[in-house]
Parts: structure tokens; C-alpha cells; sequence
């Protein structure tokens, strides 16, 4: 089943002895919820309201599970954080019975990274054929709401719908009041080359509200992927107002490509060529592009190759709490970025997909829709795997090899495009709004009451200035989901 299917799927299966199995895909797209009550097992995709009623008796929140969720935002697509209801991970089989059976992997992206010697021209072709035939399955005879970022990926995305010759009831970009987050210049280029009617929709300006926080936070895991509500609620509106079925995206693209910028990628290169590949311009390229200097860049690739290196390590966001932070060293590594033999910086690559998994949590789009991110289907992602950093990042740009593959269906300022979209400052700017809901929530909630977090710090942080100094828009949001998801079930 692994070699000959692809897709969104939890299969469940029967043993020649007779057993039963359970085996999820492993893009991960469907959640594979697993618990038992009254001497039945459930499997579950999803859990609304109604199921609530058959989770075991004796569920309450995991707080080993939030821990680490609080130290590693990858975690949240991982076990859930309920004693009692456990889940099968991507690409992994479970047995299933009365006891409780260990899981089998049988996928991990180590088994492809770095396995594919294809020539650049080979890879050229390769490479629109996967796309284009991955989103040609998932848009089959549904009828499609697409958004066209004015990135590189959405780009892709949607050229492969127009070759595909799907029904497609709207081509939607989504615009903010602010010059970073403001793409539609490269929309309306992506759609005049394709040929498309472009819906122009502004994002208006929003905060975090105790209601819609409590609606995103009844699932198996916390809500991250609904937490911005109104810019949720509105894409399905839409979707669904124009008679659409399937919503497809082009998240997923900057992991599976290579946008990450980084002196790894030279530290593949110098496993590789060994000390002859000194001489690369490869050394040149990553500095320029990291803006970092020459020696700079050497000195990380020579450690990073020899493996004396700490990776791609993050840092605890400094708001927890002191013990927090200490257990962050001793935590294990995600189970994908647990074989030793992946390089540097396809290790990176990896942690970025095992990050591309929230994009599958819960939300209004995927309940009312099919919400699809065909760029993380399972062929595109193995062949990318398999591609050598280097390779997809040659002469030292990011997604490199994508740009050339598709630049003869695509504008000229889409692919020699160096700035990306950011949504940072439209996100600072929620936040701040909705510092008279996230102060007493967060800062005398239940994660404060388990000593998880530093109240003062937390204070500081949880003030308007100091949000436009510093930031923390990411850590903070991820922190409210917790909390949200935490307060629903801790009762």
C-alpha cells in the first residue's frame, strides 16, 4: 500500500491472523486519534463535539504532553496532550486491541533524504511532473477555492491547476494595510500570465476574542491552525459561497523546496565533495546569501560536517519558566530528526516538515472543506527529500531549482523574486489588541498556575511597546493556543 497509493487516509486493515491494524499516510493530512472506552476502540479523524461523549471517563490534560509542547511548537502534531487518547503518527502502523500495541513506522523522511543522484535536467522535468500530477489528483472533479499568495508557491500551485484544467470557482489573495503584507502586485502578475480572474480580498485588521479562542480550542490538540478566527471563517465563507468544495494551498512549498537560508547547506556540500569541494563557489554563494562572512560560513560547515555541531538546536522561548527551559536540553528529539546518518541540513529540511504538520490542525476551513496543501503530498516530498541541498539552492538562492523548473509558466517577477510577504507586523498588531484579553489569561491561567511559565517575564513581554521592540508574535501566539486548548480540558 505504501509503494502503490498517496494521499489524505487513515487505512484500517485485517491481518492474516485475523488482527486489526491501523495505518495513516504519511503526509499526515488526517489526524489517526486512537482510544479505548467500555471495551471499544475508537479511531477517530477528527474530534467534534459530539464524540466528546466517548472519549474515557478518566481523560484530563497531559501535562508531561503540554511541556513539551510549550518547548517545541512540532510537538503539537504529535501525541495529543490527553491521558487516554493517543495518536499514530504519519507513515506508522498500530495494532489494534484490548492492550495497549506498539507502533510500527514503516515511513520517515531519513529513508529519502539525500538518495536521489538525478541530473539537474533530469530533476527540471522530474520535478513539474510530480506537481503537476499531485495537484491534478487532488483537485479531480471537486470545484476549488485557490489562494494565490503572490509567492513563489502559490504560484506553482495554481499553473498546475490551469494544466490540470480544474474547475476552479475563485483565485483569492488576501492583502493587509501594510506594505510587507501587501503581495498583489506579484498576484496580479501570477494571475495575468495564467490567465485568471483574481478576487482581492483585504485582510482587516482583527484581535483574539475569549469566544473564538474557546471555539478553536475543543479539538484533541490545541488550535493553532484556527487561532486567527476571522481570516479562518472568511476563507470558507467564501469558499462555500461560490460553490466550492476543496480549498488548495501552497504551504509546505518553502520546506519542501528549500527556502531556509543557512550555512548547513555548505556543510553538505563539504560531506560530500570532501576537502577538494574547498574550492566550490558553493562557500561564496551561502555567504552572500546569509550575509554572513566567508569564514563565518567555513567554520560552521567544517564543524556541522564533522558532526560536532548542535544542529539546527532552538531556544525555549525565554517567557517559561526557568525548570521549563532546563528540561528543554533533556527532551528527545523528534522521532524523524532521530536518525544520526541525516546531514546537516537536510536535517533542517526535515524539522521543517515535521513543522509543516500543524498545517493540517483542526480549523473552520478544513471542517467545512477539504483544506489541502498539495505541495506536501507524499511524491513531491520524497523527490525532494532525495535532492541534495545544495542542488535546490544552487548559486545560493533559495528554492533555486523550483524557480527554474517552473519559470516557463511563470512571470519574471515571481521568479526572480528575492523579498517574501510577511505577515509579522499584521500579527503584532492583532496581538496588541488583544492585550486586554491574552493579559489576565495568560498571565494568571492555568499554564501560570503550573508554574510553566514566568509571570514576570511574561508581564513585561505582554505590553504594547515592548511587543513592537521585540516581537515574540510566533511564541506568543503558540502560547495562547496552549492555554486556550489547556482551559477547555482542565475541568
Amino acid at each position: 500500500m505504501l509503494k502503490r497509493y498517496w494521499g489524505r487516509y487513515v487505512a484500517i486493515l485485517r491481518t492474516p491472523d485475523g488482527a486489526t491494524s491501523v495505518f495513516r499516510d504519511p503526509s499526515g493530512a488526517l489526524d489517526c486519534l486512537i482510544w479505548r472506552e467500555a471495551g471499544v476502540t475508537f479511531v477517530a479523524t477528527d474530534l467534534p463535539l459530539w464524540l466528546h461523549a466517548f472519549l474515557p471517563r478518566s481523560v484530563a490534560v497531559d501535562w508531561s504532553r503540554v511541556e513539551d509542547m510549550l518547548l517545541d511548537s512540532s510537538q503539537l502534531a504529535l501525541e495529543p496532550g490527553l491521558r487516554g487518547v493517543g495518536a499514530v503518527p504519519p507513515g506508522a502502523i498500530q495494532r489494534l486491541g484490548p492492550s495497549s500495541a506498539s507502533v510500527t513506522t514503516l515511513w520517515a523522511p531519513s529513508q529519502f533524504a539525500g538518495l536521489n543522484a538525478a541530473s539537474r535536467k533530469d530533476a527540471l522535468d522530474e520535478l513539474p511532473r510530480l506537481v503537476d500530477g499531485c495537484v491534478g489528483a487532488y483537485a479531480g472533479n471537486s470545484r476549488l477555492l485557490a489562494e494565490i499568495s503572490g509567492g513563489l508557491d502559490s504560484a506553482i500551485v495554481a499553473s498546475a491547476i490551469v494544466r490540470a484544467s480544474a474547475p476552479t470557482a475563485s483565485w483569492l489573495n488576501y492583502h493587509v494595510a501594510d506594505r510587507q503584507g501587501d503581495e498583489r502586485l506579484y498576484a496580479r502578475a501570477v494571475a495575468g500570465r495564467l490567465g485568471l480572474d483574481l478576487t482581492e480580498a483585504l485582510k482587516s485588521e482583527a484581535s483574539l476574542s475569549k469566544a473564538g479562542l474557546a471555539e478553536s480550542s475543543t479539538n484533541a490538540r490545541p488550535g493553532l491552525n484556527g487561532l486567527d478566527a476571522q481570516y479562518d471563517q472568511d476563507v470558507l465563507d467564501r469558499c462555500l459561497a461560490a460553490g466550492a468544495d476543496r480549498i488548495l494551498t501552497g504551504q509546505g512549498g518553502d520546506t519542501v523546496f528549500y527556502q531556509m537560508a543557512t550555512p548547513l547547506i555548505a556543510a553538505d556540500h563539504l560531506q560530500q565533495a570532501g576537502l577538494t569541494g574547498l574550492n566550490s563557489s558553493v562557500f561564496f554563494d551561502i555567504a552572500r546569501w546569509t550575509r554572513q562572512s566567508l569564514w563565518s560560513v567555513l567554520r560552521i560547515a567544517a564543524v556541522e560536517a564533522a558532526g560536532w555541531g548542535g544542529g539546527a538546536a532552538r531556544t525555549p522561548p525565554d517567557f517559561l519558566s526557568a525548570h521549563l527551559r532546563r528540561r528543554a536540553k533533556a527532551m528527545p528529539v523528534h522521532p524523524w530528526l532521530a536518525d544520526q546518518d541525516l546531514s546537516p541540513a537536510k536535517r533542517r529540511q526535515v524539522q521543517g516538515l515535521a513543522h509543516t504538520q500543524l498545517f493540517y490542525g483542526a480549523c473552520a476551513r478544513s471542517r467545512g472543506a477539504d483544506l489541502i496543501h498539495p505541495l506536501l503530498s507524499q511524491p513531491i516530498v520524497e523527490y525532494a527529500l532525495g535532492l541534495s541541498a545544495v542542488a535546490q539552492t544552487e548559486g545560493g538562492r533559495d528554492r533555486a531549482l523550483a524557480r527554474a523548473a517552473f519559470a516557463g509558466r511563470l512571470p519574471d517577477t515571481v521568479i526572480q523574486r528575492r523579498s517574501k510577504g510577511a505577515m509579522t507586523a499584521y500579527y503584532g498588531r492583532m496581538l496588541a489588541a488583544s492585550l486586554p484579553v491574552l493579559r489576565p489569561m495568560l498571565l494568571e491561567g492555568r499554564l501560570a498556575a503550573q508554574g510553566l511559565v514566568d509571570r514576570s517575564r511574561l508581564e513585561v513581554i505582554l505590553d504594547e511597546d515592548d511587543l513592537i521592540v521585540r516581537g515574540h508574535y510566533g511564541e506568543l501566539m503558540t502560547l495562547t493556543a496552549i492555554e486556550g486548548w489547556v482551559g477547555h480540558w482542565d475541568r
